[in-house]
């Protein structure tokens, strides 16, 4: 399903802010103003060195304040250590884009060109796949030959055991919500609730995007964060594809749609929206 998107607004909106933060949590920014940048990095500062600062309601409070203020055309936080730049806005029109569903659009927004992650998949690929291959063709050829049911049993259980991996993963990512990129915007459709709270529109003119990463046990995870006016938050893992054509979308200079249009998004008419 998709949703035609149409603006009669051709003028150009102002860039919007992006703001990189280092390792010692210093800010920097090309377009924030100096003032705005310096309180928003001593609220980042604030708190327990072993606790996590992003999350502290106070500094997310304080970076909504400086979009409010300082900062009305759009306002993006990127922690340290990432391995890509903010990509340019992309300003033409397009059609909502799930994330998470492998769209091939995704280039469209944040470019053809691969980016670590990728090349680093690609070269695991060609490690692992040959190798793989030869594994499972002798289990095949040794299972025909001797007829073993032990082996094609074990050789099936992997082959489930790696089907369920998965699939926990794929439901685990759906329960936080589906995540669909919009011009300046991303809708945030649940999977449960009432058909009115299905769908939360969050703009770049009343929310901020972080994207960062988060230690989750042993591993570190690159996560998108979209911090809402009303104080909440939704967060999700990101791959870096996905990353950077959020980026390039939430600075779209095009005004997303209204919220009566989106209801194509999870199945509701207008009026339930």
């Amino acid at each position: 399903m998709t949703l035609e998107l149409r603006s009669t607004q051709t003028d150009a909106s102002p860039p919007t802010h992006v703001v990189w933060a280092d390792r010692r949590l210093r800010l920097s920014s090309r377009t924030l103003p100096a003032g705005a940048l310096a309180r928003l990095e001593e609220g980042l500062r604030r708190g327990s060195w072993y606790l996590d600062r992003w999350s502290r309601r106070g500094f997310r409070r304080l970076a909504l304040e400086t979009l409010a203020v300082d900062a009305r055309e759009g306002l993006i936080l990127l922690g340290p250590r990432l391995p890509f730049e903010a990509p340019p806005p992309f300003g033409e029109f397009f059609e909502p884009i799930e994330l998470g569903a492998g769209d091939e659009r995704l280039r469209v927004l944040s470019g053809a060109a691969p980016t670590r992650q990728e090349r680093q998949i690609r070269i695991i690929g060609y490690l692992l796949g040959v190798p793989l291959a030869i594994v499972a063709l002798s289990v095949l050829l040794l299972v025909v030959r001797q007829g073993s049911i032990r082996v094609g049993a074990v050789f099936c259980g992997v082959l489930l055991l790696i089907g369920s991996v998965v699939f926990g993963v794929q439901v685990l990512s759906q329960l936080g919500g589906k995540w669909f990129l919009l011009p300046g915007a991303v809708a945030i459709v649940r999977a449960r609730g009432r058909p009115s709270e299905r769908l939360v529109l969050c703009t770049r003119r009343d929310s901020c995007v972080a994207i960062r990463y988060i230690r989750s046990g042993k591993t570190t995870v690159l996560v998108a964060e979209v911090w809402l006016a009303d104080g909440r938050s939704r967060r999700r893992a990101v791959s870096e594809r996905e990353a950077l054509s959020l980026l390039a979308a939430w600075q779209s200079p095009l005004p997303p749609p209204a919220r009566e249009r989106l209801g194509e998004l999870v199945g509701l008419g207008a009026d339930a929206v």
